[in-house]
């Protein structure tokens, strides 16, 4: 059978690469070798196939045309079905391959996503033959030419730890994304692929601008169906042609997107890693390709824990991988510089007892280099073969309140009371004489806590799962009446010299955040009225004085009415008043590299990011920390 090249009408979309030559005779060379790399594929069960391509004759097989030459070859192939688990059942799948060529530059056309992902893996591990001669497009010169203003469509990926007030990642879409992106909330992401408008008529369709798509990274394009096989190959002329001029001049790539994270070819300055997620490559794209471990993927993201072992000054570390409860294994991962602007990361197994197949998935999917994200406290992130480094606004956060925490013994590491001879929590002792937790502390005095007055109004404690707060304060004596959301958290280092910490803050600062929804009279009386945890039904106060349940406060939030202030408290000693000086001084003196600036500045931004959600609510933030001075 013989089909006729006119009847193509493929998606104008691409991989692109150097090469010096781009002649027609090579690049039929490039077409017969993506064939016959295509036919030696035997399939396997990632993308199920019966191991057998079948090649139909393509007519003409190369054609030449203003300055390009283009070669197309068609296959099909039968695939189980995804959801079938034998192989009794095939689907029967038609795709193409184009090979163009023009100007130095080659774009391969794949309507198969695995078929894609195939051959550049080989031609990246090729020295030989046509494919040898091709050297797939870096992100920043992919970059430089495709990405431009007027940008549509971003797909973000964060820099930052995982947390519950912020997400992962996130795709935006809009008429001029570059005005619409937050200074502050989205400095810590990168664009992992982008659409923007690109100025040049070759490609517009009906005198609408171009919007083209690209992955920096993979090199990879993709703009819109074409109508016909002149519409693709056109238009295609027409990338390449923009394509090699951009490359070709002199100007510094335009960078729209200026605010976000921005990738770096070095390791200098890199190490602290404190933190690892998985995070799926290509999940924010359409075209995401299958394979045999993505059935456990999600399931095991959302579980899986990593404990590091660090070496000062070096970004390499081992870690101990959980699953829940379970230790699965014992992982080293060690970081290389490569050619190419690109950042290595080299997994090895040290330790992995598992062999069943659900073991085996978690062991490739911790293995698998695209798959994992891990944070510095340098304030740098590792995605995707890059170090990415966030280039902090530096939004000032002041809204500190300073609390001297050792003029009464107060054990500023130890979040609550205890039982006597026991770690669990013990709320009957909450605020005992003995009892020198934070929790105590806030029992006593709260909220004249700078001189240890006694306490006055309204203070519950709601600590638990599902907590709407460790504390509500009300003051129902004042004009209007003010509600108060406290969250407590003990200092995770107790010793007089500690510095300054982001991650201290991370979990609680996220807590406070999502639930100024209790904020709302009617959520705050319905979360403590329905809260029946018999330990906490009498961690009520009045004026310091203990109450018996909390029906009497439950009266007091009914008759706020709607006039009433509301404020979120953080209590973290974590951060002292004399190192946080200190660290303000190095930078009024131009440091803007040193440790402490650094965490102080990620430290800002996160504070910061939470004030403006609690403003939002109509909710003044403030953060409680240790007046050493």
């Amino acid at each position: 059978m013989t089909i006729k090249v006119e009847n193509f009408a493929p998606y104008l979309s691409g991989v692109l690469f150097r090469c010096e030559n781009t002649d027609e005779k090579f690049v039929s060379t490039l077409r017969k070798q993506v064939g016959k790399v295509l036919r030696a594929d035997t399939g396997s069960a990632r993308n199920q196939t019966d191991k057998s391509r079948q090649f139909q004759k393509v007519e003409p097989e190369t054609m030449s045309s203003k300055g390009f030459h283009s070669s197309a070859l068609h296959y099909s192939e039968a695939r189980r079905p995804a959801w079938y688990l034998e192989n009794d059942l095939k689907d029967r799948l038609n795709h193409i391959v184009v090979v163009t060529g023009r100007d130095k530059l080659v774009s391969v056309t794949f309507s198969d996503p695995a078929a894609r992902n195939l051959i550049v893996k080989k031609i990246k591990i090729t020295s030989k033959g046509a494919f040898g001669k091709l050297s797939l497009l870096s992100s920043t010169e992919t970059e430089k030419a495709l990405v431009e203003s007027e940008v549509r469509t971003l797909w973000l990926s964060g820099t930052h730890r995982q947390s519950v007030i912020k997400p992962d990642s996130k795709q935006l879409s809009g008429l001029e994304l570059e005005s619409a992106i937050d200074p502050l909330d989205d400095q810590s992401y990168y664009f992992s692929s982008i659409r923007s408008t690109l100025d040049d008529n070759g490609l517009a369709v009906e005198g609408r601008n171009a919007v083209v798509g690209t992955s920096p990274k993979h090199g990879r394009f993709w703009v819109s169906p074409t109508r016909s096989w002149d519409d693709f190959s056109e238009r295609m002329g027409a990338l390449l042609e923009y394509v090699s001029s951009k490359l070709s001049g002199a100007t510094e790539a335009k960078k729209p997107l200026a605010m976000l994270a921005k990738p770096i070819n070095s390791l200098n300055g890199v190490e602290i890693p404190y933190g690892v997620t998985l995070i799926v490559p290509e999940a924010q794209l359409a075209d995401l390709s299958k394979d045999d471990d993505e059935k456990w993927f999600q399931q095991f993201a959302d579980a899986v824990t990593f404990e590091l072992d660090t070496d000062d000054g070096s970004p390499n570390f081992e870690a101990d991988v959980f699953w829940s409860d379970e230790k699965l294994g014992r992982l080293a991962y060690e970081f290389v510089e490569r050619d190419g602007n690109d950042i290595g990361l080299l997994i090895k197994v040290l330790n992995w007892p598992g062999e069943e197949e659900r073991d085996i998935a978690f062991r490739n999917i911790c293995t698998r280099t695209s798959n994992i994200t891990v944070y510095f406290d340098t304030g740098h992130t590792f995605s995707r073969g890059h170090i990415y480094e966030t280039k902090f606004r530096d939004p000032r956060f002041r809204n500190w309140m300073w609390v001297e925490m050792a003029s009464d013994n107060t054990e500023f590491g130890k979040e609550k009371p205890n039982k006597i001879n026991s770690t669990s929590f013990d709320a009957a002792r909450i605020g005992a004489e003995d009892d020198k937790s934070l929790f105590g502390l806030m029992a006593r005095h709260w909220p004249n806590l700078k001189d240890r007055g006694n306490a006055t109004g309204w203070l519950v404690c709601d600590d638990g799962a599902m907590e709407s707060a460790d504390f509500i304060h009300i003051d129902d004596k004042s004009e209007p009446p003010k509600v108060s959301l406290i969250h407590v958290k003990g200092s995770g280092n107790k010793k007089k010299n500690r510095k300054l910490s982001v991650s201290d803050y991370e979990v609680v600062i996220g807590q406070a955040v999502k639930n100024v929804r209790y904020l709302d009279q009617q959520n705050l009386h319905d979360k403590l009225a329905g809260n029946v945890d018999v330990r906490l039904l009498n961690a009520v106060w009045k004026d310091g004085v203990r109450q018996e349940d909390r029906s009497d406060v439950l009266e007091v939030i009914k008759s706020l009415g709607s006039r009433y202030e509301t404020e979120v408290f953080v209590l973290q000693p974590r951060v002292r008043k004399s190192v946080l000086q200190k660290t303000l001084d190095k930078i009024a003196k131009g440091d803007q590299t040193s440790s402490d600036v650094l965490r102080l500045k990620q430290l800002d931004v996160l504070l910061q990011g939470a004030s403006t959600n609690c403003f939002s609510v109509n909710a003044n933030f403030t953060v409680i920390a240790d007046d050493d001075t």
